[in-house]
């Protein structure tokens, strides 16, 4: 990667080929059979917690935002935590009483 201001190298990353994607995609597959095992209560758990890591680093990701796609420091900050806003909103449907919703009877 390099940085567009200054076309400087920044950092690396990995290519995949397609059997690195058959294998992500056999794994995300394993992942969501078990994650729509875990109750609406807990799932909003971890989202928050999820939501509550990305604002505690969200100077450290806004500073490698900026230097990898040379986005203003106030624009990436703002964008990471409008991310975990997102990510977070789930946990005012996750209390207890998300249990008692049901699905509308179909006509």
């Amino acid at each position: 990667m390099l940085n567009p201001a200054t076309g400087e190298p920044v950092g690396t990353h990995a290519y995949a080929d397609r059997e690195d994607l058959e294998q992500a995609l056999e794994a995300a597959a394993r992942g969501f059979k078990a994650w729509r095992q875990v109750s609406a209560y807990d799932r909003g758990k971890i989202l928050r917690k999820a939501a509550d890591l990305l604002r505690s680093r969200a100077d450290e990701i806004a500073r490698t935002m900026t230097i990898e796609q040379g986005k203003p420091l106030a624009e990436a900050k703002g964008e990471t935590l409008g991310a975990a806003d997102t990510i977070g909103s789930p946990r005012r449907v996750s209390a207890p009483t998300a249990a008692s919703f049901r699905p509308a009877p179909t006509a």
